[in-house]
């Protein structure tokens, strides 16, 4: 396993089911989600009898809020990743009703409860080398998951079902990857990227643009050559004719890919579902902007302002050059 993911380190434990009784259940794409938060539980309980006993649930609960920084949201959706699986068992006569429900009795985080902790989250601010991270995560992923392709265990098989062979898998690096660069080096609003159009990219002595049609004018906003040629590698090897530059993939599937660009939507859950495999949970779809807009605007604030497609300058000057407080 790659440094770059989050792994949970643990003895193997012989339990009765295991997260992939979901399979088929829910997205693939939230499996990874699921398998990383039912190991983190699996981890902390330590032993088979453990694992099943609601009161180290209750346990690990108090352990996320006492010993990590995560969020209240962040704590919840592992509790509530937990509980699913528990009841999926419960539903296939894995483990009791019984003790399923005394799972589902675990309350979650009150959100009122750790303002603070709310508030340091939505502070806190993503940095230029978790960006970078986050940027190298697609390539990561699909050499590791190619890596174990000829594995028997039971994650390589369900990615052997998702995904017809390797090259399939670098395909979709190359696309992610795409997309991550272009945002971390465009300062670009992420409906801006998701509905890209091929026409709208140029290059002009050896510097690459994107042009956004606007009432007035169009801007040219500056993205960097890795985004470039990642782009180039994407509309090559994509077996498809289309004008947008970034296609989603047809029925959830790694397959077949559609005319059609990635929905807006879509595209920002495939960044979070790289953000948590680095351990990156507070990502927002504004940081990519804040860092370039912050980075352009602390040399030259009228460039940042047309780059950013700011109608007045104070707007630039008050979000990404704000005044230190005496």
């Amino acid at each position: 396993m790659t440094k770059a993911l989050k792994t949970y380190s643990q003895e193997k434990i012989d339990l009765p089911f295991d997260e992939d009784i979901l399979l088929d259940k829910v997205a693939d794409s939230s499996m990874k989600i699921y398998r990383n938060d039912f190991r983190a539980y699996v981890s902390f309980a330590s032993t088979k009898e453990k694992v099943l006993n609601p009161t180290t649930f209750a346990k690990w609960k108090d352990d996320l809020i006492t010993n990590t920084k995560a969020s209240p949201k962040t704590i919840n959706r592992m509790l509530s990743c937990v509980k699913k699986i528990i009841l999926e068992a419960s539903h296939l006569g894995k483990i009791s009703q019984e003790v399923a429900e005394e799972f589902v009795k675990v309350p979650s985080v009150r959100e009122k409860e750790y303002k603070s902790r709310v508030k340091a989250n939505k502070e806190s601010k993503i940095t230029t080398k978790q960006i970078e991270q986050l940027c190298q995560t697609p390539q990561l992923l699909a050499q590791e998951l190619i890596e174990k392709s000829k594995s028997q265990d039971r994650e390589a098989i369900r990615m052997r079902r998702l995904y017809s062979d390797a090259d399939r898998l670098n395909l979709v690096a190359i696309r992610d990857s795409a997309i991550l660069y272009t945002l971390a080096s465009s300062g670009l609003k992420t409906s801006e990227v998701a509905y890209l159009k091929i026409n709208q990219i140029v290059s002009k002595d050896a510097i690459h643009f994107i042009v956004i049609e606007e009432t007035n004018s169009n801007r040219e906003v500056p993205f960097s050559q890795q985004a470039y040629d990642f782009i180039q590698q994407w509309l090559t090897k994509r077996d498809v004719e289309s004008e947008y530059v970034f296609n989603h993939f047809e029925d959830g599937s790694k397959r077949t890919i559609s005319k059609e660009p990635i929905a807006a939507v879509s595209l920002w859950r495939m960044v979070q579902k790289y953000a948590q495999l680095i351990d990156i949970t507070n990502i927002k779809p504004q940081d990519f902007r804040k860092l370039v807009g912050s980075r352009i605007a602390k040399k030259n604030p009228l460039q940042a302002q047309k780059i950013l497609g700011h109608k007045y300058s104070r707007t630039t000057k008050t979000i990404y050059l704000p005044s230190k407080k005496s």
